[in-house]
């Protein structure tokens, strides 16, 4: 799902994280990581009112009762 970002999104949410960027990668921080500002990207980043998630969603990339929907819709 984090391929379905914008390019700016990255840098974008770890602004709104306070954590810092050098050259398109994280600067070194015990207390942040990539999987963390992806989980806040996917989860709360929003351009044109939706979400990762919601877009993902509404695509329809899943069966009716899989175990992805299942997921995806626990995560919504």
């Amino acid at each position: 799902m984090g391929n379905q970002l914008p390019d700016e999104a990255v840098s974008e949410c770890c602004n709104r994280l306070n954590l810092r960027m050098e050259d398109e990668t994280l600067a070194p921080d015990p207390h942040s990581g990539l999987s963390m500002v992806m989980d806040y990207c996917i989860h709360d980043y929003r351009w044109n009112r939706r979400s990762v998630l919601e877009r993902y969603a509404s695509q329809g990339h899943f069966g009716p009762n899989s175990d992805e929907r299942l997921l995806l819709y626990a995560m919504l």
